[in-house]
């Protein structure tokens, strides 16, 4: 099954990310637990591990270029895989789950019953 990693947000304050340095390149195989890339904030750096095993089909972002956090870097599936239909096919899935979001919290809002004031029960009104 293909995947497709995300630019982590290594910082609460600071929401843009850069990769340092690319450990693989395209084409090469991955293995779970392994370093895909290094980011970079400040002094700290941050090892991205990859979280399946396959090969890094295409890699969209490249070093050195800021991103925001949840940004696609690159995309990791099997051998022949089309990494351009695992992008459309990540980004309806990413646009479906944002409008059923939207949905849920409609949904939430209009079955929420009616607020009592604190004193409604002086004037007998429910």
């Amino acid at each position: 099954m293909a995947e497709v990693i995300l630019m982590p947000r290594l910082n609460a304050y600071i929401p843009n990310g850069v990769i340092d340095r690319w450990s693989k390149s395209a084409g090469e195989s991955v293995v779970k637990g392994e370093t895909l890339f290094e980011s970079r904030i400040d002094k700290a750096v941050y090892h991205a591990t990859c979280r399946t095993d396959g090969f890094l089909l295409k890699i969209l972002l490249q070093s050195g270029v800021p991103a925001p956090s949840g940004t696609p870097v690159a995309v990791i599936g099997e051998a022949g895989e089309d990494p351009e239909a695992v992008l459309e096919a990540w980004k309806e899935n990413k646009a479906l789950q944002q409008e059923m979001d939207v949905q849920h919290v409609a949904c939430r809002l209009e079955d929420r019953p009616k607020k009592r004031r604190w004193w409604s029960f002086l004037y007998g009104k429910k």
